[in-house]
């Protein structure tokens, strides 16, 4: 279906060519060409993807007389980051072909051409930048201006953050990615460098040389730990399940396999105790790797899967094990297990790429540094002191405890036990969350962070609550390609203000979140060591919750013949009480909510993530709003609590009063939870008991009788229920009073109800209330009404007689 504009060019409706994938975002051309031709100067506009020296990139052509420089701007304001073009070409009419159509084959490469009078970088800081400059963008060093915009000539978000990587590899001086953005010219960030920099050299990883074992990483410490902490567990196991398209040959799998764990010492590396230190050793080279292989049914299969994912003795096994799963449909299945001390997430993806490589008979050449170099790096180097005072003055007051509405009591020892909801966003969902991540200059992370603190912080009624998120822990330049356990985990702490707009939260989450990862460099296991935290073996040190934006590639794989896409697999692992991932793809927000077992039931997951979706709907609504008036509940949920819920009619028998009704409940379920309060839990059938206690002691020891009223002068606590029911069945009305209340009112309170008898504490009988009635002081009292429990008490309350008065 075609149809055509005034500005006479023919658009094709839903071609292929129109839709492009770049950077894992799902891009349609036409949208960005159709905000450029909004903009007042510009006649026509195409974008186009270019693939150029191992690159994808956008490239807009526009006719008219608009400056490129104005255009970029204008895009920023209309359309998020990843639908930004990387270079403008301004052509005086576009090609067409003889049917009168662009003829987008002959669209012109873009070029970076050196402006008239360009300004050439002076000194040895701005040269040396533009040297770094033309090594991350890739074009002739010639070309950079002293003041030319490094977006202008093909820079982007991923572009920034080698840049970041290069300046201190090359300089031993730290550029900020915000900086970047602030200072995007050679000039001005020379500038912010100037003082930084005082000759230094930059702090290059050094090789460890060859010896019989090294030093662990921080984070391979903490992770040796909590396995010996629990031998038998497979929590901190890493299994991937592929699907194989095509004939795998087994032989071939495994000389890919050997030439894997050959190139990468830490494939080959045990974990051992030396003393009071733990090491890693590096084992030698294989000749040779064998791979198991097992033949099932289709209703074997995930059992079978199974079976190869078991514990991991760091000591003894080789912690990387490999398994071909043919299956009696045809089907073949490739099982990779790891353990997470020698690997983390964009590790398997580098590993991955590697294996096919080599399975497509590529050789590839040992990395000059192994993970052993980093480790020994890490461990030896004197870095981190303002990453630290940065996160210590994070936590310096007393740190919360995310108290969330539980289904079951937790576990003394945490099990891991879990499962996982899956659920999404639609297309034009996902796109207005990264618009509102461009309107308020964050990022699609930042908004879907706030609108997960804000679901905590509404589900357990705190202010103040902690997040964990992972960080790549590969901000020094020289790691991205190696293999190992890298990953960091950052304590985002928030305060979630209820009387705060929803875009004013944005932007503290915004700036704590730049904040947090220019300071990822402390690890997690050093800050939990310096807080000296109390160990809870029910809980994780900080937090409960994580949540997680995967942004490595996922898909399909092949080489030789064979193609690899992901299996799923169900969750049946959660380190966390609930952690969130978010992936991106197809231009498609998908979720998983993954939680433990055994503190919540799947249905409370389920409306948890409908919570979440109702949230972000809420935000991107109205981000002017304030946090406390988003809505959780959906209308029908409203409705089904008010209509449903609220339909509370019911018959009681004729006969009797409330506390007959109160001791047929205890006698049919004596020991189910009847109150509870902080710790302290009472059973049915112990508050009976008890508030018999309280009824006898009325009237044997104070001389209550039918009808009088007692005043009760407390506070929430354990003892409230059993005196009011004690009261009831002493066959007398109680009289709540706050101890809060001006003593004005008390006294008015206890002279117009003429009340004899007021149960309280010392603390709050105030001495101007002393002589106003006779106190029972539980502090002195609370033992002799213990002790009446086990006389047998048959004192009834009057079945016309009144429960309460104000």
């Amino acid at each position: 279906m075609q149809y055509s504009l005034p500005k006479v060019r023919y658009y094709t409706k839903g071609r292929k060519d129109l839709q492009v994938q770049l950077r894992g975002f799902r891009i349609e051309l036409e949208e960005v060409s159709g905000a450029m031709e909004k903009l007042g100067e510009v006649k026509e506009a195409h974008v186009k993807l270019w693939h150029d020296k191992g690159e994808d990139y956008l490239v807009a052509y526009y006719t008219g007389a608009a400056e490129a420089d104005t255009i970029r701007r204008e895009l920023k304001q209309m359309l998020p980051e990843y639908m930004q073009p990387s270079y403008y070409v301004q052509l005086e009419s576009f090609p067409l072909t003889l049917n009168g159509k662009l003829a987008a084959d002959q669209l012109p490469k873009p070029e970076v051409k050196a402006e008239a009078n360009q300004s050439k970088p002076e000194g040895a800081l701005e040269e040396q930048l533009a040297g770094i400059w033309a090594e991350v963008l890739r074009i002739d060093q010639e070309l950079i201006g002293a003041t030319r915009s490094f977006f202008e000539l093909g820079g982007n978000s991923l572009k920034a953050v080698s840049l970041v990587n290069q300046v201190r590899k090359q300089t031993g001086a730290e550029l900020e990615l915000r900086e970047i953005f602030g200072e995007p010219s050679v000039r001005g960030q020379a500038l912010l460098l100037a003082e930084r920099v005082q000759g230094k050299k930059g702090d290059q990883i050094p090789h460890a040389g060859t010896r019989p074992y090294y030093k662990l990483s921080s984070a391979q410490k903490r992770m040796y730990l909590l396995q010996e902490f629990d031998k038998g567990s497979v929590t901190y196991n890493m299994p991937n399940v592929f699907r194989i398209k095509g004939k795998a040959d087994q032989a071939r799998l495994e000389q890919a396999f050997k030439g894997l764990l050959n190139r990468h010492d830490i494939l080959r590396t045990n974990f051992e105790r030396l003393g009071e230190q733990v090491v890693q050793i590096i084992g030698s080279e294989y000749k040779e790797f064998r791979m198991a292989a097992y033949s099932c049914t289709a209703g074997e299969l995930n059992n079978c899967i199974s079976s190869q994912i078991r514990p991991f003795d760091l000591g003894r096994d080789r912690l990387l094990r490999a398994g071909l799963i043919r299956v009696d449909t045809g089907e073949e299945l490739l099982v990779l297990d790891m353990h997470h001390i020698i690997t983390d997430g964009i590790s398997q993806e580098i590993l991955i790429r590697d294996f096919m490589e080599l399975y497509g008979g590529k050789e590839l050449e040992k990395p000059v540094l192994q993970y052993k170099d980093y480790a020994e790096w890490q461990q030896q180097s004197s870095h981190g002191a303002k990453a630290k005072a940065w996160w210590l003055k994070q936590f310096s007051d007393e740190i919360p405890v995310l108290q969330l509405p539980q289904d079951y009591a937790r576990p003394v020892v945490k099990d891991h036990q879990g499962s996982a909801v899956s659920f999404m966003l639609n297309a034009e969902e996902t796109k207005q969350v990264a618009s509102l991540a461009a309107a308020t200059g964050s990022t699609v992370f930042m908004v879907l962070l706030s609108c997960w603190n804000i679901l905590l912080s509404r589900l357990s009624g705190q202010e103040d609550v902690v997040t964990g998120t992972p960080s790549g822990g590969r901000e020094h330049a020289g790691l991205e390609e190696m293999a190992g356990m890298f990953v960091n985990t950052l304590a985002l702490r928030s305060q979630v203000k209820g009387t705060q707009s929803v875009q004013a939260y944005l932007e503290s989450t915004r700036e704590n979140t730049l904040e947090a990862f220019s300071n990822q460099g402390y690890q997690y296991e050093e800050l939990v060591d310096s807080l000296k935290l109390e160990r809870d073996t029910g809980r994780n040190p900080l937090f409960d919750v994580m949540f997680v934006f995967q942004n490595y590639a996922s898909g399909t794989l092949s080489a030789a013949g064979i193609e690899l896409s992901g299996y799923e697999q169900a969750h049946t692992i959660s380190k966390f009480d609930l952690l969130l991932s978010c992936q991106e793809k197809d231009g498609i927000l998908g979720f998983a909510l993954e939680y433990a077992s055994s503190l919540f039931k799947a249905e409370s997951i389920k409306r948890y993530a409908g919570y979440f979706t109702n949230i972000i709907a809420s935000v991107l609504n109205d981000p002017s709003q304030e946090i406390g008036n988003i809505k959780l509940l959906s209308l029908a949920e409203e409705n089904t609590i008010r209509e449903t819920f609220n339909q509370t009619t019911k018959n009681y028998p004729e006969e009797g009063n409330v506390m007959d009704l109160f001791r047929e409940q205890a006698r049919q379920q004596p020991e189910a939870r009847a109150v509870k309060y902080g710790n302290e839990i009472l059973s049915y059938r112990e508050l009976d008991e008890l508030s018999d206690a309280y009824a006898r002691y009325l009237a044997e020891e104070r001389g209550a009788k039918q009808g009088d009223l007692i005043g009760l002068l407390l506070e929430r606590e354990a003892q409230l229920i059993p005196a009011i029911y004690g009261i009831l069945k002493a066959g007398c009305a109680y009289v709540p009073m706050d101890p809060n209340y001006p003593v004005d009112r008390i006294a008015t309170i206890l002279e117009d109800s003429g009340i004899r008898q007021v149960i309280s504490r010392g603390k709050y009988i105030r001495a101007e209330l002393k002589d106003k009635a006779d106190y029972i002081d539980l502090d002195s009292e609370e033992e002799l009404i213990q002790s009446k429990i086990s006389q047998n008490n048959n004192t009834r309350p009057g079945s016309k007689g009144a429960t309460w008065r104000m």
